[in-house]
């Protein structure tokens, strides 16, 4: 049995959008599942980048009001957690705004929450609301009969700092706020999340699976590639302003911004590494240490996207110069940090 009880009264914000809604699908069920320890379970989260019109994915922006929409996502998410945690997650194509609304009361009405994407353009309490479009997913879980509206449930809005809201939706602003129709960029059709919470999870050792996805990504260069592209960047930044116009480095200051404090970005994504560290292995004291340096590097990341935040407001040389020095700056602390990671693997064989 579904607890809605448990949607309204969440307070705590979730630090990844994407799995945020599985998260708390799962803990209405009953499944407590944190979302550090989900992001192993599915071999980690991808993300899509697209631009967004008018409830709609389009290839370029078409008004000023239309960025970079980042979106979570991974293929196998859907039968890792059916294997592991025994709830079917699936996603329904839509072939319009008002059939979408009719299964959404029809799976709510059988207490089944949906997984859903929206415009927060067209959502009053967003502070995006009316400035930009931009993907947010929520989770719809009752309908309240005395205004005929869904019942939803946010748990990651971009506010500063990170925070939840609770709130309904008529029809008419669930129709035109929805995202639906075809990602130009993918090819893949939008749709909403559905569940059934009918299937048994395999007996298996969930922390060994994490281990071993570890271990396999320690193993690849990709992480090394990754540090050096950042130092690359530092030296290339000397010569942008002698190719770009200062209006051009305020658009791309206020997209960096975005992408290193919203959504999933580096800030988000170490804190929650070291969040499953202290969670699961607060007993090993070296594991401690490596937790504390995800901490100490998603600082740095806060203080480099604040910096893209200034920039963004006021074209100033030196500000650029700062946002160099930061970028050198984490790219030793990520380089100290895998180092790190590798003379502890052998601590972290389970």
């Amino acid at each position: 049995m579904l607890n809605v009880d448990y949607f309204q009264n969440k307070m705590t914000p979730s630090k990844l959008c994407f799995l945020s809604p599985y998260c708390d699908v799962l803990e209405g069920y009953g499944i407590h599942v944190k979302e550090d320890y989900l992001l192993g379970i599915v071999k980690g989260v991808m993300f899509d980048y697209d631009y967004l019109h008018d409830n709609h994915v389009i290839e370029l922006p078409v008004s000023p009001t239309d960025t970079i929409s980042i979106v979570g996502t991974n293929s196998d998410i859907y039968k890792d957690i059916q294997d592991l945690l025994g709830v079917l997650f699936y996603e329904v194509s839509i072939q319009s705004s008002d059939e979408a609304f009719s299964l959404c009361i029809d799976q709510i009405n059988n207490d089944k929450p949906v997984i859903a994407y929206f415009d927060v353009y067209y959502l009053p309490y967003h502070p995006q609301f009316q400035k930009t479009h931009a993907q947010t997913n929520l989770l719809l879980y009752g309908w309240d009969e005395n205004k005929n509206q869904i019942l939803f449930y946010d748990g990651h809005v971009t506010t500063i700092p990170i925070s939840t809201f609770v709130g309904t939706l008529s029809q008419s602003s669930f129709c035109k706020s929805l995202v639906w129709g075809v990602n130009r960029f993918n090819g893949r059709n939008i749709g909403m999340v559905f569940n059934d919470f009918s299937h048994k999870p395999i007996d298996i050792n969930l922390l060994q699976i994490i281990h071993d996805q570890a271990v396999n990504m320690l193993i690849s260069p990709k992480a090394h590639i990754g540090i050096q592209g950042m130092l690359c960047l530092t030296d290339e930044m000397s010569w942008w302003p002698k190719f770009w116009n200062p209006q051009s480095i305020l658009v791309l200051w206020r997209q960096a911004y975005h992408h290193i404090s919203g959504r999933g970005g580096p800030i988000a994504c170490r804190a929650v590494y070291g969040d499953f560290l202290k969670n699961h292995f607060n007993d090993l004291k070296e594991l401690l240490e490596l937790a504390n340096g995800f901490y100490e590097v998603s600082k740095k990341w806060n203080a480099l996207g604040a910096k893209f935040f200034r920039g963004s407001i006021k074209y100033d040389l030196n500000i650029l110069e700062q946002i160099k020095q930061l970028l050198q700056d984490i790219a030793l602390m990520e380089n100290d940090l895998f180092q790190l990671i590798e003379s502890y693997e052998r601590v972290c064989m389970i």
